[in-house]
């Protein structure tokens, strides 16, 4: 899938491929550092959160701690060249 084009998506609802796309938005950004692609990985983690999938309170619990983190990057301004 083209990078834009998933930067772009909606969040799968199937949990598997919500983590598998979740991963590969995480390594577009440590290439990048693209807001856009902040404010795609923290969609997917709320879709992750909401999704049922984290039934562990832990989990749930960090889910929500890197969510409140990538909502800061993606509110960063982007960086001046890479």
């Amino acid at each position: 899938m083209d990078p834009v084009v998933a930067l772009l998506s909606p969040p799968p609802a199937d949990a598997r491929r919500l983590r598998a796309r979740l991963a590969r938005l995480v390594r577009h950004y440590a290439r990048t550092g693209s807001p856009l692609a902040a404010r795609a990985v923290a969609a997917h983690l709320a879709a992750l959160l909401h999704s049922g999938a984290l039934r562990d309170p832990e989990a749930r619990c960090a889910c929500r701690r890197l969510l409140a983190h990538w909502r800061c990057l993606a509110a960063a301004p982007a960086p001046a060249s890479r």
